[in-house]
C-alpha cells in the first residue's frame, strides 16, 4: 500500500463501507503513512467519525444506560 495511493484510499475507502472503524489506529499505521497526509485521507476519517458518531447515537436511544468509553 505504501506505494500506490490511489489503489491505497480505494481499498481503505472499501474498508470503511464493510464496517471498519479504527480510524485513531489508521493515524499512525506505518502503511498508511504515504497517505495520511491528503486531503483525501482526512475526508475518509471524518466519514468514519461520522458513522461511528451515528451508532453511538442510535446505542443511546436504545439503552438509557448505555455509557460511551472514551479512551
Amino acid at each position: 500500500m505504501r506505494l500506490k495511493k490511489e489503489k491505497s484510499l480505494k481499498w481503505l475507502n472499501e474498508a470503511i463501507d464493510r464496517g471498519y472503524t479504527e480510524y485513531k489506529e489508521m493515524s499512525v499505521y506505518p502503511y498508511l503513512e504515504n497517505i495520511n497526509v491528503t486531503v483525501e485521507f482526512k475526508r475518509i476519517v471524518e466519514k468514519m467519525k461520522i458513522k461511528i458518531d451515528s451508532m453511538k447515537t442510535a446505542a443511546m436511544k436504545l439503552n438509557s444506560n448505555f455509557k460511551i468509553c472514551e479512551e
